[in-house]
């Protein structure tokens, strides 16, 4: 037995794998998990060997890469290859994360072992925190093109108090899939939708990927490590990354090398901001590739809606004008049409986004029943509001699909600029976050924003 741990140990050394360096501390660390799990007498994984990660508060999942929940299998599995893509919205991201994998030095029939995609889920103290079945979507693991058994399971790492472990001690929530791998490299796929992380307009939206090498895979170098993001609502311009070396591969898809190229700014994360923020005072504008700019929030327009609901649950009468004051009133649909509404600007110039209210706010329902503001999340889900507009400029000059988040809070919807004044903006509602009651989506308000000049 010792000689094969001092077997892993040479290995490792020789594979020198860290993804932003350490490499020899790094093979230290493996041999002091090998040792520790079977039981080699005073503990080299000391915990002053592994600092604790710095926190990594979001108000979305960080996903980062699959490990297998047994450590004592690590000697026997390779991570040989690894791509991630990533299709980004303004406001979710879906994900496709591919691991090819294969066993190693194990005689006899192959057994199954457990790999769980991890999910590091913390909201700031007192931030809204969606629950996991929200915040984590349309999920499905693939082993070798076939569907593996897989589970959204929530709990700690079973050897979450290991040194190489330490980057995951926090995690409590698993995308997990049993496998069988054999000598031959097969591939393991996870697919799954994750809202990005904001905090309100005064920021961008933000995608963030955890991809420091986890030792948990036994120490040998993986052939490759690729990240490979594609702009499906915005454009590559309107986002800001930290991808070292990144460069596009193909109209509006950027390929990133982070094996070999790591992130910008040091960190172990992928960092993605979508689109633009809005000062705390709402009167400038920022965003990428472009200096921060004067600009105007306003609803100086014209709209008119292909159909309308009668009154709200407070009994005021919904319409389309309501969207042009906020916190007033609310506009919903009929449940029955597929909504459009009409937006016609009284004076046409560039736009740089909409800023929109979605759904039935809590703080306003409170004035008709108190308990929306003790209970928030409860009264906003009961009723419909917008999952997914389609966004035509200027009468086909632009049509493009967006997803919006599931909140009450105000979001921005960033416009593609085409460098013409907008004349129209036409939003066909094409899907919608169901509630518990009827099937009418709720609006609360939408303003222009405008560069001040």
């Amino acid at each position: 037995m010792r000689d094969s741990v001092l077997r892993h140990f040479s290995l490792a050394v020789r594979g020198r794998i860290c993804h932003n360096g350490g490499e020899l501390m790094h093979s230290f660390r493996v041999f002091g998990l090998i040792f520790c799990l079977l039981g080699g007498g005073a503990p080299v994984c000391a915990r002053d060997e592994a600092p604790p990660a710095p926190p990594c508060e979001a108000s979305a999942p960080v996903p980062g890469l699959p490990i297998p929940m047994d450590a004592s299998r690590a000697e026997s599995l390779r991570l040989a290859r690894i791509h991630v893509r990533m299709a980004l919205g303004q406001h979710r991201a879906q994900y496709s994360v591919y691991c090819t994998i294969r066993s190693v030095g194990h005689a006899g029939k192959p057994k199954p072992v457990q790999i769980g995609l991890p999910l590091l889920y913390e909201p700031a103290l007192g931030a809204r925190r969606l629950p996991i079945s929200r915040a984590a979507s349309e999920i499905s693991v693939s082993w070798d093109d076939k569907q593996a058994p897989s589970a959204l399971i929530e709990g700690q790492h079973p050897h979450a108090q290991l040194p190489p472990l330490a980057d995951w001690g926090r995690v409590r929530y698993w995308i997990a899939a049993t496998v069988t791998p054999d000598a031959e490299n097969r591939v393991l796929a996870y697919h799954f939708t994750v809202p990005l992380a904001e905090s309100g307009v005064t920021a961008p939206p933000t995608a963030l990927f955890r991809l420091a090498y986890l030792p948990a895979w036994g120490g040998a170098r993986a052939e490759s490590g690729t990240m490979e993001t594609i702009f499906s609502e915005l454009y590559p311009a309107q986002a800001a990354t930290n991808m070292n070396g990144a460069a596009e591969s193909a109209p509006g898809v950027l390929a990133w090398d982070f094996l070999n190229r790591p992130a910008a700014d040091g960190g172990s994360d992928a960092r993605i901001e979508a689109g633009g923020a809005l000062s705390p005072d709402g009167k400038t504008w920022k965003a990428p590739a472009r200096p921060a700019a004067g600009v105007r929030v306003h609803a100086d327009y014209r709209i008119s809606a292909n159909c309308t609901g009668g009154a709200d649950p407070m009994g005021s009468p919904c319409s389309a004008e309501n969207l042009k004051k906020a916190g007033t009133g609310f506009w919903k649909s009929d449940g029955t049409t597929v909504p459009e509404l009409l937006i016609t600007p009284d004076s046409p110039k560039r736009t740089l986004a909409l800023l929109i209210r979605s759904g039935l706010t809590p703080e306003i329902q409170a004035a008709a029943d108190p308990a929306a503001r003790t209970h928030p999340e409860t009264t906003f889900a009961m009723h419909a509001r917008p999952s997914r507009v389609r966004v035509d400029v200027n009468e086909g000059e632009k049509v493009y699909t967006v997803h919006l988040r599931d909140d009450w809070q105000p979001q921005l919807l960033t416009l593609l600029d085409t460098g013409s004044p907008v004349k129209s903006i036409r939003l066909t509602l094409e899907q919608a976050y169901t509630g518990t009651g009827g099937q009418e989506c709720y609006l609360q308000s939408i303003e222009l924003v405008d560069p001040a000049r």
